[in-house]
């Protein structure tokens, strides 16, 4: 019977400077409101699993279960997950950017959803909201 290895490193993409609120406290703009929404794709501190990237890598062994019909059919590669790590550290808007076959991209949504909050990404002194692109590597031995 053939035996299942997984894989799995993050990369961090690049995000952009956003704005914020005056120095007088006063209440945003509606523009600067959706500013505070934004998705940075390069920030100055990329977010981090906790435990730093060789806990991420334990998490992601112990959690991901190559699925049989997979393993059956002999189905391996790299399922790219992008997601984004919320300013509170929790995991949101996660979806497959490329995959390799249905149960294999599904496989890898579960894991990156039930992943426990990160260390948010920060931009100029500032929490933000960051996307990031996790590639999960499925290999049969």
């Amino acid at each position: 019977m053939k035996k299942a290895l997984f894989l799995g490193l993050g990369l961090c993409l690049l995000a952009l400077p956003g704005l914020s609120p005056d120095a007088q406290g006063q209440q945003p703009s509606s523009h600067l409101q959706q500013e505070d929404q934004k998705i940075y794709e390069v920030v100055d501190t990329e977010p981090g699993f906790p435990g730093g990237m060789s806990a991420m890598m334990k998490y992601l062994a112990e959690n991901i279960r190559y699925p049989e019909a997979a393993v059956k059919a002999g189905k391996q590669g790299r399922v790219m997950v992008s997601f984004v790590v919320e300013a509170d550290g929790s995991i949101s808007h996660a979806k497959v950017a490329r995959g390799i076959s249905a149960e294999l991209n599904k496989e890898a949504l579960r894991v990156v959803r039930a992943m426990p909050k990160w260390e948010p990404g920060r931009h100029q002194g500032k929490v933000v909201r960051t996307r990031y692109v996790l590639p999960v590597v499925y290999r049969l031995k």
